[in-house]
C-alpha cells in the first residue's frame, strides 16, 4: 500500500518509478548491488523512467479529476514524453559490450509503459484489457 500510495502524490511520483522497477527486479530474483546501481546504463534507465513518469503525472492527475479528458488529444503529452519513451525503448532493446541484464532493462520499460498506459486509459478500459488477456482464448 505504501508504494502505490506514493505513486499518485506529486512529490513522490518523481522517484517512485525507479523504486517500483527496483522492487519488481528484487522480487524477480535479480540482485541489485552497488555495482549495478552505479552502472551508467542503470542510472540512465532509472533517470528516464523517473523522468517519463514525472512528465505523465500532471496528465494522470488531470484525468483523475476530469473523466472526459483524453490524453491522446493533448499534444503536450506526446511531444514531451515520446522522445524519452523512444530513447528508453532503444536502450532496452540494443545490446552493448558494457550491458546489464536484459531482464532488468525490460523491467524499466515495462514499469514506464504501465505509467503511460494508466495515463492514457481509464479503469474500465484497463479492466477490459486485463480480462481479455487473462480469460479470452488466443487464436493461432
Amino acid at each position: 500500500m505504501w508504494l502505490t500510495k506514493n505513486l499518485v502524490e506529486e512529490n513522490g511520483y518523481q522517484r517512485d518509478a525507479k523504486l517500483m522497477a527496483d522492487v519488481i527486479n528484487l522480487c524477480s530474483g535479480h540482485s541489485i548491488n552497488e555495482e549495478k546501481l552505479n552502472h551508467p546504463l542503470y542510472k540512465h534507465l532509472a533517470h528516464l523512467t523517473n523522468s517519463i513518469s514525472h512528465q505523465l503525472n500532471p496528465f494522470y492527475r488531470h484525468k483523475a479529476h476530469n473523466s472526459n479528458y483524453c490524453p491522446e488529444n493533448d499534444i503536450d503529452v506526446s511531444s514531451n514524453v515520446e522522445p524519452d519513451m523512444q530513447e528508453l525503448a532503444q536502450l532496452v532493446f540494443q545490446n552493448s559490450i558494457e550491458d546489464i541484464d536484459p531482464e532488468i532493462k525490460r523491467t524499466f520499460l515495462t514499469t514506464t509503459k504501465s505509467f503511460y498506459y494508466a495515463t492514457y486509459y481509464g479503469p474500465s478500459t484497463i479492466d477490459t484489457h486485463i480480462g481479455r488477456v487473462l480469460f479470452e482464448r488466443v487464436v493461432i
